[in-house]
């Protein structure tokens, strides 16, 4: 069996709306898969944060919802077991972060606790963009009075 390791993976959160597909399970969508797709610890991760970014946005919406709280806590802790197995150190972090801020909510409900957690699995922002490269200089002095 081969297995690829990632540095550092580009998930990112699908849609957060309250639409059917966010609601879903991760086991209804691994339904989904092709048979020959392979199961590691690289798509599980993937799948787990995911699901952890549309319990995140869920919180948001409704900071009380202890169900959805508590089962954010699990999925983020066996989020943080992938990253570990993954190596990826930014990942353990941001999943320790969010359980926390899930801890936090189940005991007492916040809404800007509840959108600070949705920022935690928010992903990374984007590099800038390299700057333009400048125009090449003129040759000679006549090219420059010219253009």
């Amino acid at each position: 069996m081969r297995t690829r390791r990632c540095s550092a993976p580009t998930w990112r959160c699908r849609g957060a709306t309250n639409s059917p597909t966010t609601r879903t399970s991760s086991a209804a969508r691994a339904g989904d898969r092709t048979v020959d797709e392979e199961e590691n610890v690289e798509s599980s991760a993937r799948q787990h944060f995911e699901r952890a970014c549309e319990l995140a946005a869920r919180l948001a919406a409704a900071p009380a919802d202890a169900e959805a709280a508590r089962e954010l806590v699990e999925l983020t802790q066996q989020l943080a077991a992938d990253a570990d197995l993954l190596d990826d150190a930014v990942l353990k972090s941001r999943a320790r972060d969010a359980a926390a801020a899930a801890r936090q909510l189940i005991g007492k409900p916040d809404a800007a606790l509840a959108k600070s957690l949705s920022q935690v699995l928010a992903p990374p922002a984007a590099e800038p963009a390299p700057a333009p490269a400048a125009a090449p200089l003129p040759q000679s002095q006549a090219a420059a009075d010219r253009s």
